[in-house]
């Protein structure tokens, strides 16, 4: 029902989803991320966890993973999803700053 109206109950799906669909600020910026830190960044919704990423998020999402050679790094979780209101450039903002401590770019 979220799904067809476009409405979520997450607060990850709100900024990162249109509907079933990733929108395109945050799917151009997933393709950025991975160019300049060479690491996947990855956000699955709970349903989708592996058994690894379970193992490292816990209970404590939804949250922004990146996968890199050390293993999951927890980049942003969800009471830092869920401060950003909804609102992409705030998501983004604490993603860049989140990233920039990892020591991971070239």
């Amino acid at each position: 029902k979220e799904v067809v109206s476009g409405e979520h109950s997450c607060t990850l799906c709100e900024i990162a989803y249109h509907r079933v669909r990733q929108t395109k600020d945050w799917k151009n910026y997933k393709k950025l991320l991975q160019k300049k830190y060479r690491c996947e960044v990855r956000e699955p919704c709970r349903n989708q966890l592996s058994i690894n990423e379970k193992k490292h998020i816990g209970l404590n999402y939804p949250a922004v993973l990146a996968i890199t050679d050390d293993g999951f790094r927890t980049l942003l979780a969800g009471h830092e999803i869920g401060s950003c209101d909804g609102d992409f450039e705030t998501f983004r903002n604490k993603l860049d700053q989140a990233l920039s401590t990892l020591n991971i770019s070239d």
